[in-house]
Formats: structure tokens, sequence, C-alpha cells
């Protein structure tokens, strides 16, 4: 026990060392201080890792109070708080002083360096040697300080805001005179006005200091200028994400790339903004300051700069030295009177245990809300307190979690299964936010409910299970099969709530419904079916076969504005049912994609083809425009399905081996509208497409292509390794790519699913065995958590692209070029700017 003790001592004391201030507002910030760190060293290494990183990840997003000095600290501090083992200091003139000791165990790396190291025993010591070359008795440790003073800014007054129940009471030393008791503490500190129209607030958390700009109507956000002061000489960086990075000797401070948003109509709407950094404004220092245009995130160069030479390595421009700076932030020209659509990858988390993890499906509910399902073989994956299930119950189960939009805040998540297998394929949002998922189980015991359709197992079952949107009830569940196994692969709800699933069967027994336009097998191979139920899962309404003699499969469904049903995946049979009169008729060799259209009881096949060439070829994800016109997606073969049938002016007609292909139908399925290859000269797939209300469409997958189609000033223009994930958007013709990027790490990494925000956006999610796969600091978790492999949810603006694509009511565009992101200020706006983001320091000595 008392080993036991001493290690979870050591795990809290480890924690410390994250040190991150997380600004919102104008400059969406993260500072983490850090020492390298091994996940046994962390966690033990042991069973105890499980519940040692939960109690880590809840303490760093504890909220802590700022303190009222009282006399109890230096009388230049106003206030302060605790974030581990470093304290923020705001003085009564309104700067703030961060303050965190070095890593004790680095002490060993650099005589040198260990013979300068301090600790802080009070604000009076920190501030006054804050250059770190005094020495306390009896201490060897050292201290990263940055000090934040706003420029120009005349204080209206410092106070604290929403006093917490809570009192401190201060008994040092045995001089009873000096003790305090019953101090107040605070949620929020205010500094009150700081440029005319403009208050910053601050809000203290175990692991961040949240920095809240309001800019009112009429005020400009220019006027913000934030004078950083190191302890020492330090380097000044723009780093790969657009942020900014300051590299002392003890230490380095990532400022992630800002974010900048307005409340409309109670929803959250982002607006482009980058950092701008003044050049020598009211600072005195010898070596100047540099300024280097970087066209990827939007910085200028200042001509005749002194200072250090810009050095490009791996995205990393290296642009200032000195130990002073200002910076402030620029946003980019808009329509205030119209709604703005804004988010370039301003979020990207992983989600995962100690095992493996895959996203598999992506749903938005009312409140923007992001919900994912997937599978995860962990038994310590993330769950909230009142989910449906907090535990494992099998050796590979479902996972159902719930995302605040910016992907920063976990708000529910569940495990479902039983003590066999699981796998999960589909997710939908209903009425009320419930939430439908379907897939298939090997479970006898998964759980289903009383009044259930089905609630025996017969077999390899495809199940269909409807959630409550806080994820604590299972309000229906069934199991849905014959004799044989069955896969259940997509899912959709139709107006009235009636749920639709397709999917591939092995059963002849499978169940179907009179009237259906197939009641029987029609091989010894798979065959598609698709079935409806009622909202409760209650009653099967209608379900059919479909299919030849050899393998069927549908991958997707989907549903036009009179419940017409879509479906596509890949066929085999050269006896699959077409249709006359529509695109082809004819079955062209090894595996073709299909297209199939149903009415809504499933009783016609209104119209169906194939499309491919002479190789493989399959369709894995299907949408519908505003206009009813059907888009799928997938992956044609080796160099034989060269004769893929692409359109006239499509983007690329040209085959490179392994490619994606989209193509467009009209409703009918009668002509090919436009089809296009995408790939470079290995492999890809595509597994999600949607289309967004201009009709533009977007799709997502894998590729192992380092010379896959990209285009300027995306969030990433280079191949990572491994595989990587690629997003691409095309316009509704497909004639045009109008953004391409890849997504990724060093490792293999694929996206499954893709979804539209409400309030713009684009989600993927998928699979990651990259530890160094892009991840945003404020992020729920930005840390790989697996031996194997985690998922991951990424967000991007519509245009794929850092700088941004303003998107107004009207459906016009702004495009924001990165060498012109500082438009005229206008003060004709109503609303109120918050200017967000979040700091990130990590010590790397």
């Amino acid at each position: 026990m008392k080993n036991r003790n001493v290690a979870l001592a050591f795990l809290i004391c480890i924690a410390l060392w994250v040190f991150s201030f997380k600004q919102v507002c104008l400059a969406a910030e993260k500072f983490d201080i850090q020492t390298p760190v091994s996940k046994d060293e962390l966690f033990g290494g042991s069973g105890q890792q499980t519940k040692d990183k939960k109690a880590v990840e809840k303490i760093v997003k504890m909220e802590t109070p700022f303190i009222v000095n009282k006399g109890q600290q230096d009388e230049r501090v106003a206030f302060y708080a605790h974030i581990f083992c470093g304290t923020v200091f705001v003085t009564k003139d309104g700067e703030m002083v961060y303050v965190l000791p070095e890593h004790q165990r680095k002490q060993a790396l650099s005589a040198r360096k260990a013979k300068n190291k301090t600790t802080p025993p009070d604000f009076s010591e920190t501030i006054e040697k804050s250059s770190g070359k005094k020495g306390i008795a009896g201490e060897k440790r050292g201290l990263f300080i940055l000090r934040e003073k706003l420029a120009g800014s005349a204080l209206s007054g410092i106070r604290g805001e929403e006093e917490v129940a809570a009192k401190i009471n201060y008994f040092k030393g045995d001089d009873a005179g000096k003790w305090m008791s019953a101090i107040s503490s605070y949620r929020m500190v205010s500094l009150g006005e700081v440029y005319d129209g403009i208050e910053l607030k601050l809000k203290a958390y175990g692991n961040a200091v949240e920095k809240l700009f309001y800019v009112k109507p009429g005020a400009n956000p220019d006027e913000i200028r934030v004078c950083l002061e190191t302890a020492e000489r330090s380097t000044l960086k723009i780093n790969a994400y657009g942020g900014l990075a300051v590299e002392t000797q003890t230490g380095m401070a990532a400022f992630s790339r800002p974010v900048a948003y307005q409340i409309i109509n109670g929803k959250k709407v982002d607006v482009p903004v980058t950092y701008y950094l003044h050049e020598g404004e009211k600072i005195s220092d010898n070596s100047g300051h540099r300024i280097v245009e970087n066209k990827k995130y939007g910085w200028r160069r200042t001509a005749n700069s002194k200072g250090a030479k810009p050095v490009f390595a791996n995205n990393i421009t290296e642009t200032a030295i000195g130990d002073k700076f200002i910076y402030g932030f620029r946003t980019a020209n808009f329509d205030r009177s119209k709604e703005l659509v804004i988010d370039p990858i301003i979020s990207s988390t992983f989600l995962g245990g100690y095992s493996d993890e895959e996203c598999r499906s992506l749903g938005v509910d009312s409140n923007d809300n992001v919900f994912v399902l997937g599978v995860t073989m962990s038994d310590d994956f993330p769950v909230t307190d009142d989910a449906y299930a907090t535990s494992s119950s099998g050796n590979k189960d479902v996972f159902i979690s719930k995302f605040s939009n910016d992907l920063t805040s976990l708000l529910a998540s569940t495990y479902l299964g039983g003590s066999n297998t699981e796998d999960a394929h589909a997710l939908a949002i209903g009425s009320g936010d419930n939430v439908y998922i379907t897939g298939f189980t090997y479970s006898k015991d998964f759980p289903v409910t009383g009044d259930a359709y089905d609630a025996s197992y017969s077999g390899g079952d495809a199940f269909v299970s409807k959630l409550s949107g806080d994820l604590g009830s299972l309000l229906a569940s069934t199991y849905l099969g014959g004799s044989y196994s069955e896969e259940a692969r997509s899912l959709a709800l139709d107006i009235n709530g009636n749920v639709y699933v397709a999917g591939m069967t092995s059963s002849t027994n499978f169940p179907t419904t009179e009237g259906a336009y197939d009641t029987s097998s029609s091989g010894l191979y798979r065959d598609v079916f698709i079935t409806k139920f009622d909202d409760g899962l209650n009653s099967l309404l209608a379900s059919t076969y479909l299919g030849g003699s050899e393998y069927d499969g549908a991958y997707s469904l989907a549903l036009d504005v009179s419940n017409n049903v879509y479906v596509t995946g890949i066929t085999k049979s050269e006896d699959f049912p077409v249709t006359d009169d529509v695109f082809d008729e004819s079955f062209n060799g090894s595996a073709d994609a299909f297209l199939s259209k149903f009415n809504s009881d499933l009783t016609s096949l209104l119209a169906s083809t194939y499309i491919g060439g002479y190789d493989y070829d399959g369709a894995y994800s299907l949408a519908l425009d505003s206009s009813g016109n059907v888009y799928i997606t997938g992956y044609t073969g080796s160099t034989e399905s060269a004769d893929f049938p692409t359109t006239a002016g499509a983007y690329d007609s040209s085959y490179y081996g392994g490619d994606v292909f989209v193509s467009k139908f009209n409703d009918d399925l009668t002509s090919l509208l436009a089809s296009t290859y995408l790939g470079g000269s290995d492999y890809e797939e595509a597994y999600a497409l949607v289309t967004d209300a201009e009709d533009n469409v977007y799709v997502t997958g894998i590729t192992k292509s380092e010379d896959f189609p990209t285009t300027a000033n995306v969030f990433d223009e280079s191949f990572n390794g491994g595989a990587d994930v690629f997003i691409s958007k095309f316009n509704s013709d497909l004639t045009s790519l109008l953004a391409s990027t890849y997504l990724g790490g060093a490792d293999d990494d694929k996206s499954l699913a893709m979804v539209l925000g409400a309030a713009g956006g684009v989600y993927i999610a998928g699979s990651t065995y990259s530890n160094d796969f892009p991840v945003t600091e404020a992020a729920y978790s930005a840390g790989f958590n697996s031996e194997l492999g985690n998922a991951f949810i990424s967000r991007f603006d519509s245009s794929l692209s850092v700088s941004g694509e303003v998107t107004t009511g009207e459906a016009s565009y702004i495009t924001v070029e990165s060498a012109t992101l500082h438009p005229p200020f206008r003060k004709d706006f109503n609303k109120i700017l918050i200017l967000s983001g979040f700091p990130q320091i990590q010590n790397n000595m």
C-alpha cells in the first residue's frame, strides 16, 4: 500500500508539469510546460494506469478559483491561481505573470544550466529575479516565466466575478497575527475595459487559464496588443499550425492558432483570424524583431528588420530574437449583417483507451453537438458517469460518444455490447436528439429491450439500437437476422422517424415482409438486405432481399425527400437486378459498384444500375444533392479498370492505379451526369461522401500516394508517411477540385466517416496509428493513448484551409487570402465579437 501511495504521489507530481493557459477570444493559444515522460513512467506501467490516467484527465479539467490577495502575496498582486506546480499572478496594474518550476529530474542533463535554477518562494522573489540568475538557498530548480501586459491599455478596474462558496484559510509560520481566514476566491477575474469597447476576462482550470476578449459593437479588435516578455533571450517562431512559439533556454511556449467567433441567434459563428506581430512597437530591444511572410498561415514580412535570419524547416519559421515581443490579431472582413460560417481545423482530438479503437460514423444533433460511433477493444475507453454502460462487456464493444462542437469536451460516452464481439457502422440522430445506431454482433447477450422486434439471437446477427441523447438510456434495441450471419452497414431515418437499415446477409431465412420486392435469397453467397422499422424498433414495417447469384453487399443508404430509398455497394453477380434504360445494364467484370432505388415500402425496385470497369470496383458511400441527384464514391481497382466511366470535362479522366472515383447520377439513374477519378500513383479508397447546401461534394478516405492531388493554402499539402487521410472538395459537376488536403502522422491513418456541422464546418473521423497525428491543444484528448491505434475526430472549415472561407447566408463566398488578411476595419457590425484560443507551453529541456 505504501508503494502504491508513492506511485500515486509521483503521478500527481508529474501531472503538475502540464501547465496550459487557454486563451478564449481573439487568440486561441494553449500553454503546456511539460517534460518528456514515457507512458509507463507517468502511469506506473501496470493495471493502475487506467484509474490514474482517468484521474489526471479529470484533475486537469477542474476549475481553479482565483484567490484574492489580502496580504498573503506581494502587494502588487491582485489575484492569483495555482495551476498544478505553477502559479498565475494577476497584478493590480494588469500584468499576467506565468511561473512554473522546471522539472527536477532534468537537472542532470546540464550542469551548466543547473547552476542557474531557482524556485520562487513568492511573487516578489519571482518578479524581481525572473532572469533565473539568482539562486534560492536549498533549491536547485529553475523557472519558466512569461509576463504578459496589454500595451497601451488603460485599465478600468480589476475585479473578481462569480464568487465561489469555498473560503481560503492561510496559516503560515508561528505568528498568529499573520494568519488569515475566509479569503474570497472567484471563478473569473475581469480586467475590465482594457481598450475602448474591449473587455478582458480570465478563468482558470487545473491545466489552463482561459482568456476572453469581448469586442463590443463598434470596437476595433486591431487595438489589442499583448506585450510578451520572457526572462531570458528568446526566439520567436511560427509553427506548422499557424501558432506562435517562444523558445528560451528554459523551455518553449507554443501559442496555438487564434480563433474568433460571434454568438448569433444563439449559435457560435466563427470568424477568420491570424496573429499579427508588431515590429518593435514601444519595445527597446537591440536585436529588433523580424516578421516573415508565411503564406500558409497569413504572416507578413517587414523589410529591413534586424535579428536572426529566417530558417525554414518543416513549415517552422524562425522569425525573431529578443526577450520582448508584441503580438495582436487581425480578423478577416465579412458581411456582419449575415450569418458567417467559418471553422478552420480548430479542433482535432484523439479518442480511445489503451488498446485499439476506430470511428465508423458521425452525426450532429440540433445543438451542433457531435456524436461518434465506433468500436473499441479497450476496457479503459473513456465513458461518462451517467452513461448507459460504463464498463466493457466483451473483447470488442461498440462505443457511442458525444462531444461539444469544438471537440474540447466529452459530454457523454458509453459502451454497448455483449460478452462476445460487436461491430458498428452507422449512426443517425432522430427527433428529440435520440441516437440510432446499427452494426452486427456475435453476442447472445447483446442488450435488447423487452418489446423489441426480435429479442432472440440467431447467430451472427445485425442489431439496431436507440439511445437517449445523453447516452444514459437504451430506449430500444433489437436483433435482426436469420440463422446465418448478417452485417448491417448503413442506417437512415425518414421524415416520420421510421428507421431504414441496409447491409448483407448469408441467411436464406432472413426476415422479409409480405409484398416486398424480393422475399427469397438469390444465391449461395451474400445478398443485400434493406429493412424498415418503426421508430421504437417494435415492428418490421418492410424488408427485402436484393442480389444476384454471387456476392452482393450494401455499404450505404440514403433517402430522398419522398422517402424513396437509394442503396449502393458492391456486386460480383452478372445477374444482379437492374432496370431498363438505366446508365449501365451490363456487368463489367470482377466486381462492379451498383446503385439501386426503391420506393418507401420496399415493394418496388424503381431503378438499378451497374457502374464499373473491367476489374474490381466498389461503392462505399452515397449522398443526394438539393436537386435529388445521387453521388457515390468508392474504389476502382487495378490497371484493368482504367476503363471506369468518366465524363467529358471531369476533373480527372486518367487512371493512376487504385484510385478513388466520384460519380453523379440523375434521380432515376438513367444518366451519368458527372464522373471523375481522384488519386495519385499509389493506392486510395474513399469511405465517406457528403454534399453541402451549395451542392459541393466532400469525400474522405485513405491514400498511400505521395502525389495525391492537394490544393494551395489547405491544412497540409504534404504526405506524412504510412497511409494518410485525405479530404477533398469538388464543385457539383465534378469538374473542379476546390480544395484537397492530407491529414495524418508518420504511421497509418484513415478516415471512415464525415458529417457537416449545423453551423458549418466539416467533421471527419476514423483511426490512427500515428502518435504524431495532428491534434489541437485544447482538444478533449491531445495525447495518443494506445499501444495500438486510437480513434480520432477532426474538424475543418469548408475550404479545408487555415485562412478560411467565409460563407454568407446568400451562399456567396469571400476567399480570405493569407497575404491580404488585414481588411479595413468596419464599425457597422452589431454583434459582440469573441476572440478565442488555446496557448500551449512546452518545456523541451
